[in-house]
């Protein structure tokens, strides 16, 4: 047998053939294939190259997964869509369900599942249904039930024929006792379940929970509460006029007596009905004791007829009360301010100037009780400054009067009874105003200041000067006085254990500036003695006069 060995041409290893290196040597390769045509082998010590991935690949892979992200994505909106499409679905069916259960509970019919006699009456008026139940007439033949009470009597129509009234009166409270949750279910019950009721001859009345109401308003009686009518300054307090205890009819006792009395046809014995008092809501022991609320106090000058006005003016507002929502007012109260009534004349500022008036001075009172009234925690509803800052209270803390324009007024807007009282120490010269009540409206170591703050501040005008022929060369009279002007806001500050809770504008105060106003004769022309001859020049030439 011939070797097979490497001295062939083509060695033979088997079934495949390699040819031999060109190259020759102990470092020949045997080649396989399309080794030959730039290939390499995978032969005994060579390694193969990894193959790159074709871009088209790539491409398809990176298709696939974007077209996976856009069905996800599409597919969790979808599912959203659906979620709120369920969601308003289910929210208009509970809406739905809701008007549906309200129609329900207002049905004015018998509810279904209620038979009477045999004779489904659901969806039935009372009248429908007594009309399908003819058969079952009844009619008044003078018999009643008469009930005492109070006083008073009243006579319950008696029908005979048979209970048939009663039947529709029971039937007709069938899903209307109760929760709204428990009528459903009863309504629902009636439905499943329904329910018969037996009509039997005898007397029944008509509506008896209607004749028991016509009871109650001829026999009943509403308590009265207590209620102020003045205000003691001396004892400081409340004066109430008593209350008086109401009447209220015992309707479910009063229902069962006369049913009692009904089914037995006992109608010789009047029923009577049980009456309870009632106490009023507001008794005297509790309106009765009044509180001080707050007080203010400013000091007077001594003129005779300006302390007379401050004292008829204030002891007309002293003790009036004011009732919760009651508006004060000043002028309504005094009325015009007249000499008939004892007011003198005195000094007041009327268009920016001083004049004697009548009851001059009472401007006082308003603005003591203005400071008092806020400092109260009470509504200011309508107040005034003047036109010349007052020297008895700070700036922009005054409250102008004059009838009828100018007015000061305030709402109570506390629960309870309030009473403006003042008092007039002439020793010490002090006008003290001071409201009383029975609710406070601050709470424990709350207090109410005032804080004023200047916004702007206009300077005196340029003096005026009036026409007077009257007076002599270079003489003047001062007519009135001028001054500068400011405006200021005023704030109510609110404060507990003396920290500040709060800061609100309560309204701003402008005083204008004005020009001092003087009289002179500009007409007038030197006179002897007015002047001085200057001498004379010299050279002869006279000077002029100056």
């Amino acid at each position: 047998m011939p070797q097979r060995g490497r001295d062939n041409q083509y060695g033979d290893y088997g079934d495949r053939r390699y040819a031999p290196v060109r190259s020759g040597g102990a470092n020949r390769q045997p080649v396989r294939g399309s080794a030959q045509r730039g290939g390499s082998s995978s032969g005994p010590g060579g390694r193969r190259p990894r193959s790159k991935a074709p871009k088209g690949l790539i491409l398809a892979c990176l298709t696939v997964f974007l077209l996976g992200i856009a069905l996800f994505v599409g597919w969790r909106i979808a599912e959203a869509k659906q979620n709120e499409a369920r969601q308003q679905t289910d929210l208009a069916n509970q809406i739905a369900a809701q008007q549906q259960n309200t129609v329900l509970l207002n049905q004015n019919s018998y509810y279904q599942g209620i038979i009477i006699a045999g004779v489904p009456v659901g969806g039935m008026t009372k009248a429908q249904a007594l009309s399908a139940l003819g058969q079952y007439g009844i009619s008044e033949q003078g018999k009643s039930i008469v009930v005492e009470g109070n006083g008073q009597s009243y006579a319950i129509p008696v029908l005979s024929g048979s209970d048939v009234s009663t039947v529709l009166d029971e039937a007709w409270r069938l899903g209307r006792e109760g929760s709204e949750e428990e009528r459903l279910l009863q309504i629902a019950e009636l439905s499943r379940t329904p329910r018969e009721f037996e009509l039997k001859q005898g007397y029944s009345i008509w509506d008896l929970d209607a004749e028991i109401e016509k009871v109650a308003a001829l026999m009943e009686e509403s308590p009265v509460n207590a209620e102020i009518k003045s205000f003691d300054v001396a004892k400081k307090a409340f004066v109430a006029e008593s209350g008086k205890n109401g009447l209220a009819l015992e309707r479910e006792k009063l229902k069962a007596l006369v049913e009692e009395a009904l089914s037995s046809a006992d109608f010789d014995r009047p029923v009577q009905a049980d009456l309870k008092e009632v106490r009023p809501e507001v008794s005297v022991s509790e309106i009765e004791n009044a509180v001080l609320l707050k007080r203010f106090s400013t000091t007077f000058k001594s003129s005779a007829n300006r302390d007379e006005n401050i004292r008829l003016c204030s002891t007309a507002l002293s003790g009036h009360v004011v009732l919760p929502g009651e508006e004060f007012s000043i002028n309504q109260i005094t009325g015009e301010r007249t000499p008939a009534k004892g007011y003198r004349e005195a000094k007041v500022i009327k268009n920016g100037v001083y004049v004697e008036e009548p009851g001059g001075g009472v401007c006082q009172v308003s603005s003591t009780l203005f400071n008092a009234v806020i400092r109260a925690g009470l509504k200011v509803t309508e107040r005034h400054n003047h036109t010349i800052k007052s020297s008895y209270v700070p700036e922009s803390e005054d409250a102008a009067i004059d009838y009828p324009g100018k007015d000061f007024k305030f709402v109570n807007t506390s629960a309870g009874p309030v009473a403006v009282v003042f008092s007039m120490d002439m020793e010490s010269k002090k006008l003290t105003a001071a409201i009383y009540g029975t609710t406070p409206l601050l709470g424990e170591n709350e207090s109410i200041e005032l804080a004023t703050e200047l916004i702007s501040e206009t300077p005196q005008p340029e003096n005026q000067y009036k026409e007077n022929p009257a007076l002599a060369y270079g003489e003047e009279i001062l007519v009135t006085e001028g001054r500068s002007g400011a405006k200021y806001r005023t704030f109510i500050v609110k404060k507990k254990d003396g920290v500040e809770l709060s800061r609100d504008l309560l309204h701003t105060s402008n005083y204008p500036a004005k020009a001092s106003v003087y009289e002179r004769n500009s007409n007038a022309v030197p006179g002897p003695g007015n002047y001085e001859v200057p001498p004379e020049p010299e050279g002869g030439a006279e000077s002029p006069v100056e």
